[in-house]
């Protein structure tokens, strides 16, 4: 059985003096009991999700999240987690170049729950619409909601300011493409081979 206490973090997350290689989760790495993981993904599915702006403090976290997400297609190559890290590392730093350059501004957002970041989403806002860049939830909490929550915070955030909500998915993702027309975006260019362009047009919530 989870226990019913509060759980506070064992290591913070500025306290990352190492990287978590490709076969540990960001959760895993917080060194957490099986009972406090157990505890928390049971809470996360009924706390309340916020959003907090990424400080410099959090670039350990951001990208930890991106050695995670691109675990995957890296695990098979026999690099060491050295070589892996470094490797990663050039890469989430081109990445962050390429969007400072594609969208001056953009807002880093660490996604939150029970005190705990649970992913990140990147934001774009010009005077016509709200670009969602990049949204990214850790693996261990996956499947329990959070993206949709997160998203829908977004949307009520859009709705307020009267404005739509624009993204690039990927093509090969068609459950994001799911999700994201559950909650009411629509097609608006599908001619790229890679990305399919989808558009929230405002007073349109979904529940």
């Amino acid at each position: 059985m989870c226990p019913t206490r509060k759980v506070a973090k064992k290591q913070s997350l500025t306290a990352f003096n190492l990287l978590p290689n490709v076969r540990t989760t960001l959760i895993d790495y917080l060194g957490l009991t099986h009972l406090e993981k157990c505890y928390i993904l049971a809470r996360i599915m009924l706390q309340e999700i916020i959003f907090n702006r990424a400080k410099p403090e959090d670039d350990y976290f951001l990208f930890a999240l991106y050695v995670e997400r691109r675990s995957g297609e890296i695990a098979g190559l026999g690099w060491s987690d050295a070589d892996v890290n470094a490797f990663l590392r050039m890469q989430f730093d081109m990445r962050r170049k390429s969007y400072e350059m594609r969208y001056p501004g953009a807002e880093y957002r660490i996604i939150q729950s029970e005190g705990l970041p649970l992913g990140e989403m990147i934001v774009h806002r010009t005077g016509k619409t709200l670009a969602l860049v990049d949204i990214t939830v850790s693996a261990e909490f996956r499947g329990r909601g959070v993206g949709a929550r997160a998203i829908r915070i977004l949307l009520q955030e859009a709705n307020d300011a009267n404005l739509p909500v624009i993204l690039h998915v990927d093509r090969a993702n068609p459950d994001a493409q799911r999700l994201y027309q559950r909650l009411g975006f629509v097609v608006t260019n599908d001619s790229d081979q890679l990305w399919v362009e989808m558009k929230w047009p405002g007073n349109k919530l979904q529940n």
